[in-house]
């Protein structure tokens, strides 16, 4: 072996084996890094659309307890049970009234409200009366049905359901969070 063939891999073995190695090590740890910090990012970023997910779904169901559990509610539906037709025609309009206002207040968070009797029947409906619930919860709503009580006695008038929108449930700023070139969202779980 010549002397220019010993020095190359002299060189060889010195120089350029260690770079590849200081490289493979190198593009390792940044492999590394890089699983940590999408981890930390999603892991941040599902975090905080739980937390405004449930906030929000906390709003929504104070909303409808206030529909349900206010005086002129109660009133409506003991007339209802009473089977008084007089005393539904004296309550109606207080009651019309009040949910009118409450709907002017929150109604942009709903497609619709419905008044149930014990039988299922309608008692009173607020907003569109547009598409059924199914159809809804294929563009995105959810269907969310609360039980009324008589504040009295505790026993069940019917149910409020009601339809709310998925705007009013998920923030788009959570939504507008995105990985890579096709900006998708996404949230790993392994």
């Amino acid at each position: 072996m010549s002397l220019r063939a010993k020095l190359i891999g002299l060189f060889f073995l010195l120089a350029v084996v260690p770079l590849v190695g200081i490289g493979v090590l190198g593009y390792v740890q940044s492999m590394r890094a890089l699983r940590a910090l999408i981890a930390a990012q999603t892991g941040t970023i599902a975090e905080r659309a739980g937390s405004e997910l449930s906030d929000r779904y906390a709003q929504r169901e104070s909303d409808l307890l206030l529909l349900a559990e206010n005086a002129e509610t109660q009133r409506l539906y003991r007339a209802r049970a009473s089977g008084d037709a007089a005393q539904w025609a004296a309550t109606l309009p207080a009651a019309d009234a009040y949910l009118r206002t409450a709907w002017q207040q929150f109604g942009r968070s709903y497609e619709w409200v419905e008044f149930r009797d014990g039988r299922g029947f309608v008692v009173y409906r607020l907003g569109e009366q547009g598409p059924s619930a199914a159809a809804s919860g294929a563009r995105g709503a959810l269907t969310v049905a609360k039980p009324i009580v008589d504040s009295r006695s505790g026993a069940p008038f019917g149910t409020l359901v009601a339809v709310v929108r998925r705007d009013a449930l998920i923030p788009s700023a959570v939504l507008e969070n995105r990985f890579g070139r096709a900006g998708y969202t996404m949230v790993l779980d392994r």
